[in-house]
């Protein structure tokens, strides 16, 4: 199910930050990240990322996993909506990789702009 709403979400997503560099998806990534850890509300998550506003906190999730999706295929990490069946541990795994990724320059697929690998292994891998 929600394979199904990050491919029905992605179409559109991609046309919008189709402009987008490597930097400024990195850049989102760290801020939607941020986000989620602290809830739909700003304040601290409990039981899980979707709490309190289950739609903001699942729109939240999405976007962040569209953004982390972006990224990884953008440094050749293999991902996709079907990957996520299990939203958690794919989210931890694509994490991972990117973390792996980090201080590997000119790896960015968007002429080599490795802008948003400069201190971003710290906030993915943690």
């Amino acid at each position: 199910m929600y394979s199904g709403l990050l491919r029905a979400a992605g179409a559109e997503w991609l046309v919008a930050n189709a402009e987008a560099t490597d930097a400024d998806l990195g850049a989102q990534l760290i801020r939607r990240g941020e986000g989620l850890r602290q809830g739909p509300a700003g304040g601290p998550v409990t039981g899980g990322p979707v709490t309190g506003g289950a739609v903001t906190g699942l729109a939240a999730e999405i976007d962040y996993d569209l953004v982390l999706m972006q990224l990884c295929q953008r440094v050749g990490i293999p991902c996709g909506p079907e990957g996520f069946v299990r939203p958690a541990e794919e989210r931890r795994r694509l994490e991972m990789a990117l973390a792996a990724v980090n201080g590997r320059p000119g790896r960015g697929g968007t002429g080599g702009d490795p802008g948003w690998e400069a201190g971003f292994g710290a906030e993915v891998g943690s």
